[in-house]
């Protein structure tokens, strides 16, 4: 994802998969180059939803400035080219007072759309997203999963048979252009590289890396996830938005209303985190010119690599 081209603005991205470390690094790297973090995290950009997405608090924040935390109420819909909009306006702010804005999380997709822009997708019509969203709510998004895999199977193989949200965007899409989702991607994909990024991809040992999803999770129920999913649903959050999909959330919403148990619970939440982290690794490892460290980390060495590629064309 690196470009050589100087005229383009430089940002520092640090990815890797969920639990790996991604915030103390970062903090610890900015503290050393004069960073400003800049999250990259679907899900912590919603208010109020703390805890399931370990949001890191403010000692966890070391004092570094950190920026697209806590930007959209939770029963917005929050996707990656409004990311995109606003994570830009955030850096040429932070490159503009003389920092270094450092791009961090495990949403690949939103790192895909800041760097190289999204062109937008079609819009379904406002009666059809209506009828959809409400055959979720009656049919269950399982029934709508299967439509989905009958036109565009390709989609319906990349979201989860619960995930309503994503399931009406994508026959939205195909009702809309009759294409499916992946085809209009494919067509229209990406756009130029905006900026020249220098990357870093935080590699853990798998069993390592596996205990300490597993060891958050129980944090996480601890911590109180299953009273922050009640008071969400009590100020008018539903499970069909889009926050509440995320992984963590949706669980405890299917515990609230009895399908499964407490234990149930935290199995169901550990292994959907370890799948999550599995396909955010298959997603960072195609990613070009990433600069892959191991744990523990050498923090010193990636502060000189930012120095050096700032040095770099001034």
């Amino acid at each position: 994802m690196t470009s050589p081209d100087a005229s383009k603005e430089k940002i520092v991205a640090i990815v890797g998969p969920t639990a790996s470390g991604k915030t103390g690094t970062a903090v610890a790297v900015a503290e050393r180059v004069g960073g400003e973090i800049v999250s990259a995290d679907s899900v912590a950009v919603y208010r109020r939803l703390n805890i399931g997405s370990a949001k890191p608090t403010e000692l966890e924040r070391g004092g570094i400035t950190h920026h697209l935390i806590d930007v959209a109420n939770p029963t917005e819909r929050f996707d990656a080219m409004r990311y995109a909009r606003e994570a830009g306006a955030t850096i040429a702010d932070i490159i503009a007072r003389g920092r270094i804005p450092i791009v961090v999380g495990g949403t690949g997709l939103y790192l895909k759309a800041l760097v190289y822009g999204l062109v937008p997708a079609p819009e379904a019509d406002r009666d059809m997203r209506r009828s959809l969203r409400e055959r979720v709510k009656t049919e269950g998004p399982e029934k709508l999963h299967r439509e989905l895999a009958a036109v565009d199977p390709e989609s319906a193989a990349k979201i989860e048979p619960r995930d309503g949200v994503r399931i009406v965007r994508a026959l939205e899409i195909y009702s809309a252009t009759g294409l499916p989702a992946e085809e209009i991607r494919r067509q229209h994909g990406f756009l130029e590289q905006r900026y020249n990024v220098l990357t870093f991809g935080l590699l853990m040992e798998r069993d390592f890396l596996y205990r300490r999803i597993n060891e958050r999770v129980i944090q996480m129920m601890q911590g109180g996830i299953v009273d922050e999913v009640k008071n969400l649903l009590e100020e008018g959050c539903t499970p069909q938005d889009h926050a509440l999909g995320a992984i963590g959330y949706r669980e405890v919403c299917a515990h609230l209303r009895g399908a499964m148990d407490l234990n149930e619970t935290v199995d169901l939440i550990q292994r959907n985190t370890r799948r999550l982290a599995k396909r955010q690794m298959t997603w960072f490892r195609k990613m070009p010119d990433i600069h892959w460290v191991h744990y523990p980390y050498p923090i010193d060495e990636m502060s000189e690599a930012i120095f050096r590629f700032y040095g770099e064309g001034t």
